[in-house]
């Protein structure tokens, strides 16, 4: 099925896609500051800029896409054009080491 969009709208649609601060994110980081959990976000000190690091605890929260991620759910499906491309984009971002 041929996209819809020119080549040219949908690298402009793809760019607005968000990288911080995702609905998900939000909903976590509020559901956390309302239980007494108080974190910085997006902490490019550490491998990965993970999205959440609370204050008190050794740990990262990464709160992963599943179109980005290639994770096997519903959610996660490729767009209709340039199929290879993403594919390959896709691949890579699992590929990658988080640093």
């Amino acid at each position: 099925m041929a996209d819809r969009l020119s080549v040219k709208d949908r690298s402009e649609l793809m760019a607005k896609i968000k990288n911080k601060n995702t609905s998900i994110e939000i909903r976590v980081r509020k559901w956390m500051f309302s239980r007494g959990f108080r974190y910085r976000i997006n902490v490019k000190k550490l491998p990965g800029s993970p999205d959440i690091v609370p204050n008190k605890y050794k740990c990262a929260i990464f709160l992963n896409g599943c179109f980005w991620h290639g994770h096997n759910c519903p959610d996660g499906h490729l767009p209709k054009s340039n199929i290879e491309f993403w594919k390959n984009k896709i691949n890579r971002n699992i590929e990658r080491p988080a640093n």
